[in-house]
């Protein structure tokens, strides 16, 4: 099952559950989130090119990325959010070694009205993550991240807690390489599914 298969299933899983949610429409005006999200993935790669290396190389890539911020809603639509990035990816067999990320990003997200528990959002942003880990010395260690979209959906099961599944695209400039590094006149493009809560610290969601 390919990513985005995985993405609509767990989607209308969710669906299902809502209606066990809190009736809730909308954030009240004002409120004052923490959020939370993670997300994990883990790759098993073999190449086989004797044009390039002298023997197969096997080797697996795991990421964990964990995102932590704060968010404020100058309304029940529009909410400005700044998240701090950690991304850890550490590699295995032939290729052994690891990466440490961090980074900040910062995102307006428009919530749309609904008339049920599921709140629909979108949003986009930019930020930066700078690497660390396995890097050479001579290489780039900033990654530009210009523009991050978002889009996803809320379910507040409590008034102060918010269970959220969000979707997004990010275009890189210097990304990261494959085995470390990254490179200086790079781009890249990174798709990515992530599940997390959110805590109201004022505010929450309108009953």
């Amino acid at each position: 099952m390919t990513k985005l298969n995985r993405m609509w299933a767990l989607m209308g899983v969710l669906v299902l559950l809502s209606p066990l949610a809190a009736r809730a429409a909308s954030i009240e005006p004002q409120s004052i989130e923490l959020d939370t999200r993670f997300s994990f993935d883990h790759n098993s790669i073999s190449i086989d090119d004797p044009d390039i290396f002298a023997e197969d190389i096997d080797f697996s890539i795991t990421t964990i990325e964990m995102q932590a911020g704060i968010g404020y809603f100058f309304n029940s639509h529009w909410e400005l959010l700044g998240n701090l990035v950690v991304d850890h990816l550490g590699f295995g067999g032939d290729a052994d070694g690891s990466i440490t990320d961090f980074g900040l990003t910062a995102d307006a997200l428009y919530h749309f009205n609904t008339s049920g528990s599921v709140i629909p959002f979108v949003g986009a942003g930019l930020g930066f993550v700078i690497h660390g880990g396995d890097l050479g010395d001579d290489e780039d260690d900033t990654t530009l991240i210009v523009p991050e979209l978002l889009a996803g959906v809320r379910w507040p099961f409590r008034d102060v807690v918010s269970l959220n599944l969000t979707g997004g695209y990010r275009h890189e400039d210097s990304p990261a390489a494959l085995l470390g590094g990254s490179y200086e006149d790079g781009s890249g493009n990174d798709f990515f599914i992530a599940f997390g809560f959110s805590f109201f610290l004022q505010g929450g969601a309108a009953q």
